[in-house]
């Protein structure tokens, strides 16, 4: 099953993150109200991505700018493949990077495993664990109301 996080800014850009593999619908909901820490984005919607209505919203975040993201990377194991998992985190809160000098922002590791230990209960993939993650800034395609 998919997932699917609907996220604004304070100038109403929206952005979403999809998310393989969930085991239920109340484990995004779990893990919605848990992510909302990792972003000053506003969680507006949050779903499988088949139904037409969402399960939920939250009103909660600073409202930076969704352009502003960091993006994690996580490793896990398919049958005998070594496979990836992006998360782009939308407006990532302060606390979720650090400067590192002479290579820019990333994700702290400590944020970064917790965020895969949100993850391995959302996907129920046991081994995913946080590899890095980076910040960046560019314009985000804006999505549809």
């Amino acid at each position: 099953m998919k997932g699917v996080i609907i996220l604004a800014d304070k100038g109403e850009k929206k952005t979403k993150i999809t998310i393989d593999g969930i085991v239920s619908k109340s484990a995004l909901g779990t893990f919605t109200a848990s992510f909302d820490s990792y972003s000053n984005a506003k969680i507006t919607e949050y779903d499988t991505i088949d139904p037409t209505t969402f399960a939920g919203t939250l009103q909660a975040g600073a409202y930076d700018s969704i352009e502003q993201k960091a993006i994690a990377i996580f490793r896990y194991t398919s049958g005998s493949l070594r496979k990836h998992m992006r998360l782009a985190i939308p407006a990532p809160d302060d606390d979720v990077l650090e400067f590192v000098e002479g290579r820019g922002y990333r994700i702290v590791r400590g944020q970064g495993e917790a965020i895969a230990a949100m993850l391995r209960t959302l996907t129920g993939r046991s081994d995913l664990e946080f590899v890095r993650g980076k910040f960046f800034s560019r314009p985000t395609k804006i999505q549809g109301a």
